[in-house]
């Protein structure tokens, strides 16, 4: 008896959880309540709403808050230390257990002024750092060295040349005589073998 009671309710909790998610399943398919929140509320107005909401400090609120979230979302807060909130702000500002999610030292080559937080801070010390090797400044390492060694012997020359042979050859096809063929293409695409520039491309680049 005791078995077969244990297996019926272990079945019902198995119905219940289906029963849960298939109800949230639902509930995020409808078309209409997707396109209010995303269309017809105003996202400053909500934005501002969430603030304030976030702020109000009832560790019973921030416990139904998050119970909500969990509904929507696969809310996992295993890996912070506290585990009791005051406010939706401190979860979402939660401190994580030590050595969870390593951040790797940021290089000393990428130097620059100012805060350094977003992947975009990050494309602009780069940027810094080519116009820094290109001015002159030390390769940081092989791989940088082996670059900046083919810009210098081989893309610099190149670019520098595409000038005069533009000059020469229209000179060239205005006394009817044979322009050389190349192929064609966007050397900011890695074709680097249709300059100089100046010739007689007879193909056309489709990427």
């Amino acid at each position: 008896m005791k078995t077969s009671r244990t297996l019926q309710d272990s079945e019902r909790n198995n119905t219940a959880v289906p029963a849960a998610r298939s109800w949230r399943d639902r509930l995020l398919l409808q078309e209409d309540l997707n396109f209010l929140l995303t269309n017809r509320i105003p996202r400053i107005a909500a934005t501002r709403l969430m603030g304030r909401i976030s702020r109000i400090k009832s560790p019973a609120f921030t416990r139904l808050a998050i119970g909500i979230w969990r509904l929507f979302t696969d809310l996992d807060l295993g890996e912070a230390v506290p585990q009791r909130y005051d406010s939706l702000q401190q979860c979402f500002t939660r401190a994580l257990r030590p050595g969870l999610r390593p951040v790797d030292p940021r290089p000393d080559v990428l130097t620059g002024e100012g805060i350094w937080r977003t992947a975009g801070d990050t494309v602009e010390r780069l940027e810094l750092l080519c116009q820094r090797l290109l001015e002159g400044a030390i390769a940081p390492g092989p791989a940088s060295a082996a670059v900046l060694d083919r810009i210098t012997c081989h893309i610099r020359p190149t670019v520098a040349a595409c000038g005069p042979a533009e000059g020469a050859g229209l000179l060239t096809a205005l006394a009817g005589q044979f322009v050389a063929p190349a192929p064609s293409g966007a050397p900011t695409r890695g074709r680097i073998d249709v300059l100089p520039t100046g010739r007689n491309f007879y193909s056309v680049d489709s990427r």
